[in-house]
């Protein structure tokens, strides 16, 4: 393909900023509103034939069942290098390959059902990873929480914590009475002492049975 250099007055004469203005609005990813800015005329006329008629089964395309959302794609570029070379990738970029997944399927299966036109080549590149996708999905619940299930020894580690956590609530259930407050199911004995924290009969008999299925993990 050969691109046409503009002029700064042939570009003015056509308008030509304005027209890639317009293109762009149309554009949802930050990506393609990069591509439309970039684009250029070719002084090739089967360049011309074949983005037109590329462009014409989108327009049919879209007339039949609209358009296909691209809102979850993202520059990739750096996270695909780091990936490749072993780096560990955030929790919030990790979000973000899971969008790029999940908008990959959803425009593969919108495509099956208006398949056959002169841009097959174009959504025949876009390959969904389902099992990747579900496996971030179910271990990241947000950029600053990690799902307890999102490793084994995550989870031993976090329930470990529980236990400990409920050892403690235990312990101020039964604290040592001299000169101290005494909590036992929710009524603090002592009144001259403020309460820590109240627990329940029902909490200490939870904290019980999580301190044995803990005992259980080891």
């Amino acid at each position: 393909m050969s691109d046409i250099k503009l002029t700064s007055n042939t570009a003015r004469s056509l308008e030509y900023g304005k027209i890639l203005e317009i293109l762009t609005t149309y554009a949802v990813s930050d990506m393609a509103k990069e591509m439309c800015k970039s684009l250029l005329p070719s002084d090739k006329i089967e360049d011309v034939y074949k983005w037109q008629y590329e462009t014409d089964a989108a327009r049919v395309m879209t007339a039949k069942r609209k358009s296909p959302g691209f809102s979850g794609v993202y520059y990739m570029t750096d996270i695909v290098a780091r990936a490749n070379v072993g780096s560990m990738l955030l929790p919030e970029e990790l979000l973000r390959v899971s969008a790029l997944l999940r908008n990959a399927r959803f425009v593969n299966e919108y495509y099956e059902n208006v398949r056959g036109s002169v841009i097959d080549y174009i959504f025949d590149e876009v390959t969904p990873n389902p099992y990747l996708e579900e496996k971030i999905d179910s271990s990241i619940i947000s950029a600053d929480k990690i799902a307890d299930n999102a490793s084994g020894e995550l989870f031993a580690i976090r329930r470990r914590i529980s236990a400990e956590e409920l050892k403690i609530k235990i312990g101020l259930a039964h604290p040592d009475t001299d000169g101290g407050s005494m909590i036992v199911y929710g009524r603090n004995v002592n009144s001259s002492h403020a309460a820590t924290e109240e627990i329940t009969s029902a909490d200490i008999r939870l904290a019980m049975k999580a301190e044995l299925d803990a005992l259980k993990q080891t």
